[in-house]
């Protein structure tokens, strides 16, 4: 991952799945897991955050940052949930703008995480789940509070190994984190919930 990117979340209008209603810390860690990148000899290349967006014919879909998926053809990809189990997914589709990713996994994993319906107001408080520096697992899933401050950023503190991540406030997730102003690290940038959903809606 480049040295500035994070993860972040976008929510959308279109309900997806049976999703977690309200959301709480405890199920969005259930629903929230590290991504990791690892050649076809084993070695690590990398890692970011995902989380669950919908379940539908007997599939789970699970969205992270563009830039995470945007390796070679000598990868694959498996998450890595906070009790530890390790999962096999297949990417669906990626872009690097806006730098969203679409994975995949044949079967039940957790229900998804809500997507807000409309844009946080100004100073609401904003809660992730993520995986910074890979850290993440045997009962551990670290989460970072902060606010939204306008436009495409919140304040909550990133670094790089969360890209990807869901941010949400009570009304549901609202964005991805996908960057972090590498000056001062409480300065997120995240995609937003308009492109979420637009990115959702295109075909498979």
């Amino acid at each position: 991952m480049r040295y500035f990117f994070l993860a972040c979340l976008t929510s959308c209008v279109l309900q997806y799945g049976t999703p977690i209603k309200p959301i709480s810390l405890q199920s969005a860690a259930e629903s929230t897991f590290r991504v990791d990148i690892v050649g076809f000899d084993g070695q690590s290349l990398g890692s970011g955050t995902a989380w669950i967006v919908e379940y539908t014919n007997n599939t789970t879909y699970l969205i992270t940052a563009g830039h995470v998926c945007a390796g070679d053809d000598k990868s694959y990809f498996k998450l890595f949930s906070k009790n530890s189990k390790s999962i096999p997914v297949d990417v669906v589709r990626f872009k690097t703008e806006p730098d969203l990713c679409l994975l995949s996994y044949k079967g039940w994993i957790n229900y998804p995480i809500p997507l807000a319906s409309k844009d946080p107001n100004y100073g609401a408080e904003t809660i992730y789940v993520g995986a910074p520096g890979g850290i993440y697992g045997y009962d551990m899933a670290p989460f970072f509070k902060g606010n939204y401050v306008g436009w495409h950023y919140v304040n909550n503190p990133a670094s790089p190994g969360v890209s990807g991540s869901a941010v949400w406030t009570s009304e549901g997730v609202f964005g991805t984190l996908v960057a972090v102003n590498t000056n001062f690290h409480h300065l997120s940038f995240f995609v937003s919930r308009q492109d979420l959903v637009n990115f959702l809606n295109e075909k498979r």
